[in-house]
């Protein structure tokens, strides 16, 4: 791949070339927090999606489910890391969130199986109080999904994979 005098090599067919987005400033996060709260008088649910932009406090994506539910919308949220952690610390909820089994083991400190009986009593820690769906993706083995005290299984049809970029992104607005 090549960009200006830049060039990076690419190893193998099929590999993934993942790129941090640029730096946000701290006034351009507090600008648009202010621009957050007049474009939640016009929708009807929020989706939070990907890594926390460098330059960002970690419980950014708190202080925007804060004001989504201030302003009564409901948040499909789908991060990980410390900014997953920072908002279930908090006590402003999404509604949903949709980790994998990678970011609910990293959130853990512990690994996380996709057996079941452990996905019901991974969801049922304190850690996720007052969230009403968690849907764990669990790529071509389907989701796993805690509604309230329900659990269900998904299912999805088997497919020839051709690029799985974006697959997470399809589920949230799905989801949405």
């Amino acid at each position: 791949i090549l960009h200006g005098d830049n060039q990076t090599e690419v190893l193998e067919k099929g590999s993934e070339v993942l790129e941090k987005g640029s730096e946000v400033l701290e006034q351009e996060g507090q600008d648009f927090l202010e621009h957050f709260k007049k474009l939640l008088e016009s929708v009807e649910v929020v989706a939070i999606s990907g890594s926390l932009p460098a330059g960002l406090p970690v419980a950014y994506y708190a202080s925007l489910v804060e004001l989504a539910n201030q302003a009564g919308k409901p948040v499909v949220l789908d991060c990980s890391g410390v900014a997953l952690q920072a908002v279930l610390e908090s006590p402003h909820k999404p509604t949903v969130i949709k980790p994998n089994n990678e970011e609910l083991s990293q959130l853990l400190g512990r690994e996380v199986s996709e057996d079941l009986d452990e996905l019901k009593e991974v969801l049922q820690e304190p850690l996720f109080a007052g969230i009403e769906w968690i849907i764990v993706s669990l790529g071509a083995n389907g989701a796993f999904a805690k509604h309230g005290d329900t659990f269900y299984k998904v299912d999805i049809p088997r497919i020839q994979v051709v690029n799985p970029v974006g697959s997470g992104d399809s589920t949230v607005a799905g989801i949405s």
